[in-house]
């Protein structure tokens, strides 16, 4: 059962704590389920909500909990030189408030059904974007644009981020290759 399951868990991390055992990323509910990658000098972390029961549906009803189930709670990525100074979530867009915990960076999630955040780590926040593109283009031509995501030092922000492009033609068209970009 969940709670077996749970409960076993349980006794597994405090006999690791008591190893001095500190993973990178936790969670203080067993419903939020993570994932941490790390590229270059940043760290990623998905956090999925895995609160459930069981739906109206047919099938194999009573054995497949696939409704989701609102759920709180507080991820934390350790942050063992406190280097972050900003997190933003990736998959809704925007910054994140955080708080420190000793060598943990803490941030609380707050989800209403089964669904999941991608959350990045960074040194310094994202302070602007610096966009070049063709000043003019002849009919049929390509045109050439580039972009950087700069932070407040305003160095590239070392990091793959989603950006939405959207460009559109003298009469309004949207061009071809518009869209989410990293």
């Amino acid at each position: 059962s969940v709670e077996n399951l749970t409960a076993a868990a349980d006794v597994l991390r405090e006999s690791l704590r008591k190893a001095h055992f500190e993973p990178k990323a936790d969670s203080d509910t067993p419903e939020i389920v993570m994932y941490s990658r790390r590229r270059g000098e940043t760290d990623y972390l998905f956090a999925i909500n895995d609160h459930r029961t069981f739906g109206e549906y047919f099938g194999q009803w009573g054995r497949t909990m696939e409704k989701g189930l609102p759920v709180s709670g507080t991820v934390s990525l350790k942050d063992p030189n406190r280097e972050v100074r900003a997190v933003y979530e990736l998959s809704r867009g925007g910054s994140v408030k955080f708080d420190r915990d000793g060598n943990r960076v803490k941030v609380k999630l707050d989800y209403e059904t089964n669904d999941g955040r991608f959350l990045v780590f960074l040194k310094r926040p994202i302070a602007s974007l610096k966009v070049a593109c063709s000043a003019s283009v002849e009919p049929g031509g390509v045109v050439k644009a580039g972009l950087r995501v700069l932070d407040s030092a305003g160095e590239i922000v070392p990091a793959l981020l989603p950006v939405e492009i959207r460009l559109y033609d003298a009469a309004g068209k949207e061009i071809d290759g518009a869209g989410f970009l990293a």
